[in-house]
């Protein structure tokens, strides 16, 4: 992505372990609304968070290959 907020893989790997993966939910929601604004379309982070939980975080692999294409 252009002019995005460059995040620690490491970090992020650390703060799901620390918070049980809660923090995985916060920072879905944040890259979300970051490729929203920058592709000037809404956001649909709860979208996104709720479909993750329900299929059991198989739907983040699908929603991380449409972001990255």
């Amino acid at each position: 992505m252009k002019n995005s907020k460059e995040r620690s893989t490491g970090l992020l790997i650390f703060l799901c372990i620390i918070t049980f993966g809660i923090y995985a939910f916060f920072w879905i929601a944040s890259v979300e609304y970051e490729y929203a604004k920058l592709q000037t379309v809404e956001s649909k982070r709860v979208k996104v968070i709720f479909l993750t939980i329900i299929t059991f975080g198989i739907y983040i692999l699908f929603w991380s290959y449409k972001i990255g294409k």
